[in-house]
Parts: structure tokens; C-alpha cells; sequence
């Protein structure tokens, strides 16, 4: 029987990853190295996961250029996008509105519900608010 593993990278790294000024950008620089060497197994992002970090890329930078190049990056990259249907987004608005802490944002929801419907064995994240979910495996912090 083969096991396989997965990964799935929250924003955080991918943005402390792209941004040479970023607090974490050492620590996303590594952890990103691992994930591309196929350590974690399979690595994804999601749709949302996409959509954030080109959005927070174009405003902590000020820059449509670096937000293109961080959108062309993900894009070409080895790491698959997976898009959210209807039933994750019903389930990500019941994490929402049920199992929040407050400080959970709706993509973290969707995070949150990616890695339980499909079952992925890794959150890479710097984001602390997923500590709070004891069913994630954290890579990161």
C-alpha cells in the first residue's frame, strides 16, 4: 500500500516567500524549498489561498508588476490549484459561523475545510489563529 502525504501552503508563506522584506521571508524561503522537494508530499493552494496573496502582494508592495510576477509564479509552479465548489464553500461558512475563534478569516475557513475534506495532512502557515484548531498539522511555526 502506498501512502501518500500533502501539503497545503496558507498565504502567509507564499507572501513572507515572495517579499525579500518580510519578517518570515528566511523561514518561508526554507520551508518553500521543502515543500518544491516533494518532503511534504503534494502541495496545493487554493483558489482563495491565490486570490489573497496576488490582492495582499499588490498592496503591501505597491507594485502590479510583483503582484503578476507572485500570480505567474503560483500558476507555473509544481503546487496545484484547487478550486473551491459549492460544497466547500458550505462548509468552509459552517467553520465560519460555528467553529470560529473569532480571528479566523472566511479563506482560513476555507483552508480549514479543503484540509478536512480532503483529507491533507499539512498546513504550512505562520498564521498562529490555526493552532487554535487542534485537528491541523502545522508546518511553520
Amino acid at each position: 500500500m502506498v501512502i501518500r502525504i500533502s501539503i497545503l501552503i496558507d498565504s502567509s508563506v507564499i507572501i513572507a516567500f515572495h517579499n525579500l522584506d518580510d519578517e518570515n521571508h528566511n523561514r518561508a524561503r526554507v520551508l518553500m524549498e521543502e515543500i518544491v522537494s516533494d518532503k511534504f508530499g503534494r502541495a496545493y493552494i487554493s483558489d482563495y489561498i491565490f486570490d489573497e496573496c496576488v490582492t495582499v502582494a499588490l498592496i503591501k508592495l505597491k507594485s502590479v508588476e510583483e503582484a503578476v510576477n507572485l500570480g505567474n509564479y503560483l500558476i507555473e509552479s509544481e503546487i496545484s490549484m484547487i478550486k473551491a465548489t459549492e460544497n466547500v464553500l458550505l462548509q468552509s461558512w459552517e467553520i465560519f459561523r460555528k467553529r470560529n475563534t473569532g480571528r479566523l478569516s472566511f479563506t482560513d475557513c476555507v483552508n480549514i475545510a479543503f484540509l478536512e475534506m480532503l483529507e491533507i495532512d499539512y498546513l504550512a502557515t505562520f498564521d498562529i489563529e490555526f493552532k487554535k484548531v487542534p485537528s491541523i498539522k502545522i508546518i511553520g511555526l
